[in-house]
């Protein structure tokens, strides 16, 4: 799964492959937005930003 912030600060998890960067957002795909992409509060990971987005992640499920 890949995080990217857009140049705007919106941050948004995308689940397929690497987003491609356009001039102020991301995208994957053919679409601007895809089924595999989740909004994310923006307040969160601040440490990804514009310029180093898009950042590769790894979601893990816990056992309870």
């Amino acid at each position: 799964m890949w995080l990217a912030r857009d140049k705007n600060n919106d941050l948004y998890l995308y689940g397929c492959y690497k987003p491609n960067r356009l001039s102020v957002e991301f995208e994957c795909g053919d679409d601007d937005f895809d089924e595999d992409t989740l909004n994310v509060n923006n307040e969160l990971f601040s440490e990804v930003t514009w310029d180093n987005s898009p950042v590769e992640v790894e979601l893990k499920i816990k056992d309870k």
